[in-house]
């Protein structure tokens, strides 16, 4: 306890260091000196620290109780700043006033209208005004804010007392001292004297500053140029003060992600046939349509356009979500399937009909297709040119039906097509060697740095999730950025671009008072860590939770031990081994999906059973040969989520295999639930 009120004490003396208290310093000084009596800087700094203590209650309570946006504070101090400057400056104008109001209103009232242009009275109401200034803009602040609320609401408050008795006393010293020092050479001005002048003029500029955000400028400028955050933060770590880090939500509600509007894309890159498959195992991505770009739709056959002496190309429509899934990173799928390289057409399919393109429906598209061609070029990963065209999208006309889906319609001819062609031979050769080692990163900045998006921050079950509170007026943000534009984040990291000024809710949901913050929460908005005022994203890259301690607050401890630790749940006791209702299941961990309703048996083992993966992507296949005898263990290939094994005692009607997987593993998703869990793309397996 005597540590938290020594901590609060110099948080409270460290706070006129910091950058954006720097302007309203003149006024605690300039308020003193334009009075008779050096008591009125005492009045200040006393009135202010009232003021950030019933700020801070009204703050806290503002997040729990009422809305009250970040901006109302902005306008409070600096309307009050500005109109108490301009009494100093024309005393006339407010004598003016009162006059006028002697025919209107009763003596009381007149009073009280008098009693604004008495020196205490505005002594007072300078302190008032300040308190929001300096409580919202100081470090110390924020860290002791985050800190001890977190912990106990009254108790914080008795802090935040020791808080302000801290900067008062300073700001008290700074004032007395400032008035003795320039009393020494020049006397105290009158009641009309110059003091009264410059005080007017420094009021009117302090809240001019705050009114239209130049006092947030200044303090851009002087943490550019100097490094005064570290002044304070590193007292507060000397004595191993660190923000609370609260794993559970401060708000129990929050809305639901709103669903948009879908988008679509159009890609060219050669045989059809192995387009719909690659995008369609997308999350984010609700379907494929196989068919043909360009000219005209007489001539949109197989029998024409196989001849290639039409103008149409082979050709894939992709519907997707953008808020699931980025155009950039449809595009950069797209180039890694193909030789970008060949230039009459893909692999053993040659002619017109074969050749590829990227087609773009408006500025954006064009851009982000231009820009990852021109990057892939300045890898130097290939001898020859890059023969990808970028096209404006003009016409579309779907396949024949028996075209449709072929990869699974007809999945054992698809696949000899797909090797015998060369295609696949060339994908994992060379798809390992350009496209990944090193990585040619065409998107990873929109995928894994991109604005706060609710719908998509949802779905990432399995990543490490960063919110980074953004300010374009703050140089340490802008530091961050570019740190993190500079080579590609971790895997499963996600980073979301937060404005500061604009995000009133997830400021009042985290407590967040700074620009620069960093919190590291899950897909269901829970916290689990906070960093203010760092200077190196590695710090907080290596510094995050575990994907082991998020998973064992989220999972139970059955599913913990399946998922993670390889474990076995018992046979004929468990969620899914008796299970006859229509529907998917998927990773527990990520969401991935893994397999239908429609391939399950009863094996007799008493565990769900499976003839085959929904998707025979989305699972990896491992040596197991823990009970010493050799098996083959099946994981989720995203979260790398243990399932179970597959074993070749399945129906012989069906490949002969079973798949036999924990329930604690998977998650359910009924077919009526499909379309609202963001998995519509498989309703059309069901009847």
């Amino acid at each position: 306890m005597f540590s938290l009120i020594l901590v609060s004490f110099i948080a409270g003396v460290l706070t006129i260091l910091a950058p954006c208290v720097l302007p309203v310093l003149p006024v605690i000084l300039a308020g003193s000196l334009g009075e008779k009596k050096s008591s009125y800087a005492l009045v200040i700094t006393i009135s202010l620290a009232v003021s950030i203590v019933l700020f801070t209650i009204l703050l806290k309570a503002s997040t729990l109780l009422i809305d009250i946006p970040s901006s109302f504070w902005k306008y409070v101090s600096g309307g009050i700043l500005l109109f108490l400057g301009l009494i100093y400056l024309f005393p006339h104008i407010w004598s003016w006033i009162v006059a006028k109001c002697r025919f209107s209103k009763s003596n009381e009232s007149l009073d009280k209208i008098q009693n604004i242009s008495h020196p205490l009275t505005r002594a007072i109401l300078t302190g008032a005004a300040l308190g929001p200034v300096f409580s919202t803009c100081s470090p110390t602040y924020t860290l002791l804010l985050a800190t001890v609320f977190p912990v106990s609401f009254l108790s914080g408050i008795g802090y935040t007392l020791i808080y302000a008795l801290g900067l008062s006393i300073m700001l008290f010293l700074i004032a007395l001292g400032g008035r003795k020092l320039i009393t020494h050479f020049r006397g105290i001005a009158s009641e009309n004297g110059w003091f009264k002048k410059i005080l007017g003029i420094i009021l009117v500029l302090v809240g001019i500053s705050i009114l239209f955000g130049f006092d947030k400028k200044l303090e851009a400028a002087v943490l550019n140029t100097w490094d005064v955050p570290s002044i304070e933060t590193s007292v507060l770590t000397f004595l191993h003060l660190s923000p609370s880090m609260n794993t559970s939500s401060l708000w129990t509600n929050i809305s639901n992600p709103s669903s948009t509007g879908m988008k679509k894309a159009y890609f060219a890159w050669g045989c059809f046939w192995c387009m719909e498959g690659i995008f369609e195992a997308q999350k984010g991505v609700s379907g494929a349509v196989t068919g043909y770009s360009d000219g005209s739709a007489e001539d949109a056959t197989y029998d024409k356009v196989s001849t290639g002496k039409t103008p149409h190309r082979e050709a894939v429509e992709v519907t997707y979500d953008p808020h699931l899934i980025s155009y950039q990173t449809l595009v950069d799928l797209f180039y890694t399937q193909i030789d970008p390289t060949q230039t009459d057409g893909q692999f053993a399919d040659r002619g017109f009909q074969y050749t590829t393109a990227v087609y773009y429906q408006d500025d954006t598209e064009k851009n982000i297709a231009e820009t990852a061609k021109k990057t892939l070029e300045a890898s130097d990963k290939f001898d020859k040119p890059i023969a990808v065209k970028t096209l404006p999208f003009t016409t579309f006309f779907p396949a024949e039906e028996y075209h449709q889906d072929y990869y699974k319609k007809s999945a054992f001819r698809y696949n000899l097509y797909k090797q015998g062609s060369g295609r696949a031979g060339f994908i994992e050769e060379n798809g390992q060697t350009w496209a990944t080692i090193p990585p040619v990163s065409f998107s990873w900045t929109t995928d894994q740095y991109r604005p706060y998006d609710e719908k998509y921050l949802s779905t990432l079950t399995g990543s490490q999730i960063i919110l980074f509170f953004h300010a374009d007026w703050c140089p340490i943000c802008q530091n961050f950025e570019k740190q993190i534009l500079a080579k590609p984040l971790p895997k499963n990291v996600v980073i979301f671009k937060v404005d500061f000024d604009t995000a009133d809710a997830l400021k009042k949901k985290y407590s967040i008072l700074s620009q620069s913050t960093f919190v590291q929460i899950d897909s269901q908005w829970n916290m689990y860590k906070r960093w203010l005022w760092k200077s190196d994203l590695q710090d907080i890259l290596s510094d995050l939770a575990p994907q082991s301690e998020i998973l064992s607050k989220k999972l139970t401890p059955l599913q913990f031990q399946v998922t993670q630790m390889g474990g076995t749940e018992k046979p004929f006791d468990n969620a899914y081994w008796n299970n006859h209702e229509a529907g998917i299941y998927v990773d527990i961990v990520d969401g991935t999906p893994l397999f239908s309703s429609l391939d399950k048996f009863d094996s007799g083992t008493g565990w769900p059973s499976f003839t085959r993966p929904i998707d025979d992507s989305m699972v990896d296949a491992k040596t197991d040969d823990s009970l010493g005898v050799e098996r083959t263990e099946i994981v989720s290939k995203n979260a790398n989520s243990h399932l179970g094994h597959v074993f070749d005692d399945g129906p012989t009607d069906k490949w002969g295999k079973r798949y036999c997987i924990n329930s604690a593993a998977l998650r359910f998703v009924p077919v009526a639930d499909l379309e609202k869990e963001w998995y519509g793309k498989y309703r059309k397996l069901f009847p």
